[in-house]
């Protein structure tokens, strides 16, 4: 069985608790002390540890367990399929993160971007929801901050994001 460790109120488990419920894979959430993975590995967590594996780093930890857990599913079969899933974690953990905390005229080109995708489409990938949605989790959580009025087709994805029923017991599994 695959553990998910983190700490209390941690904001990147509920996006690895969504992945893993999307696919029915069991886990279990186990709590760590604060600061223990900045302490064991140097970066914030959460940590997956699938056997005798351990990862960190929420978007190799999505792109792990949807391989193992989920191929054909939230991972494509499709090699153009996979750098797409890539292109947008890394969109939302690179370009939108950082844009979140930074400059406000950043953060309105990022969503005018996304907003134009998501207009010609209900998910990340034309083919339905995949891993790379999962990674949107952080805006889900983040968006009463966030002047999406601009941007329809931002707030219909989240609104969509957020109503999967996997979403609710992901949130339920992430320790608060």
């Amino acid at each position: 069985m695959v553990t998910l460790r983190s700490t209390r109120n941690c904001p990147n488990t509920p996006r690895v608790a969504l992945a893993l419920e999307e696919m029915g894979t069991p886990y279990r959430v186990e709590l760590a002390e604060d600061g223990s993975f900045t302490r064991d590995h140097g970066v914030p967590g959460p940590s997956l540890h699938d056997g005798a594996f351990t990862l960190v780093e929420p978007n190799a930890i999505l792109r792990h367990v949807a391989r193992a857990y989920g191929a054909g599913t939230l991972w494509p079969e499709d090699l153009a399929e996979q750098a797409e899933v890539d292109r947008w974690l890394d969109f939302q953990a690179i370009r939108i993160s950082r844009a979140i905390g930074g400059g406000a005229d950043e953060l309105a080109v990022l969503l005018g971007a996304l907003d134009r995708h998501l207009a010609r489409q209900p998910w990340m990938l034309a083919r339905g929801f995949t891993v790379a949605d999962c990674g949107y989790v952080p805006m889900v959580q983040k968006r009463a901050r966030l002047a999406l009025d601009p941007y329809p087709s931002v707030v219909a994805y989240l609104d969509r994001l957020a109503a999967r029923p996997a979403w609710a017991r992901a949130r339920v599994a992430s320790p608060t």
